[in-house]
């Protein structure tokens, strides 16, 4: 299994794996609905109105936007020069980034599939992106252990968050989007105040690389998955 993600209303999900398949679940039933491009995606994602599931290639660079209650493929993007490997919708489902192992994130329009802008990582290897809720900053996790904050619009870098001591397998950003999570290869998951561009919490307790994180609904807590096979929920101060 490469990727999943969860469809907004939380009945469904869906899945992509290196049988070269995209697969639809309900979750209700426990059941798949529907099975998609034969591609072999390393992301995927659902639009904030459930209606388009967005994947992006390992091997071929492309985009893909498949209607979601079909499975029908809508549009096909160029994507990048080498393997996509990860993919994120804006909030208002407008905008769409997908980053990619050509060190490039680029930022789409759904509707008409124009390339909007191209954000480069000049050395570094990207590994994750994350819409902040408004859509006006996008951040990214890389290979040299630093989060970078970016202008959505300008493709200008803002700031870097500094803390990891080796690569950051995954950023996301909290539902106030005042505060920002993400997990290292060091073993940590470490929680960001965004505004003032410091680090609030720091999180030991994986053996081994922690490998994605996610803030709960209510912000309260941060949830990491990492190699050790453990998932850990860390409490948040109100």
């Amino acid at each position: 299994m490469c990727c999943v993600a969860f469809s907004p209303d939380g009945r469904r999900v869906l899945s992509s794996a290196l049988d070269q398949s995209v697969r639809l679940w309900d979750l209700d039933a426990g059941m798949e609905l529907k099975c998609f491009d034969r591609q072999t995606n390393r992301s995927v994602a659902f639009s904030p109105d459930g209606r388009t599931a967005l994947c992006g290639a390992l091997y071929d660079g492309k985009l893909r936007l498949f209607d979601a209650a079909t499975g029908k493929e809508v549009k096909r993007l160029p994507g990048h020069a080498d393997w996509v490997v990860c993919v994120a919708f804006a909030g208002d489902g407008k905008v769409a980034l997908s980053g990619g192992l050509d060190k490039t994130i680029k930022l789409w329009e759904v509707a008409s599939g124009r390339l909007l802008r191209t954000f480069n990582l000049k050395s570094v290897v990207l590994s994750s992106v994350a819409f902040s809720p408004d859509g006006w900053r996008v951040l990214s996790a890389a290979s040299d252990g630093i989060v970078r904050g970016w202008d959505t619009f300008t493709g200008q870098e803002l700031f870097r968050l500094v803390g990891h001591t080796d690569a950051v397998s995954c950023v996301t950003v909290s539902p106030d989007g005042d505060r920002a999570a993400s997990a290292g290869h060091d073993g940590t998951v470490r929680v960001w105040d965004v505004r003032l561009k410091k680090e609030l919490r720091r999180f030991e307790g994986h053996t081994g690389n922690v490998l994605c994180v996610g803030f709960a609904p209510d912000g309260s807590a941060v949830l990491s998955g990492g190699e050790d096979g453990a998932v850990r929920v860390w409490e948040l101060e109100p």
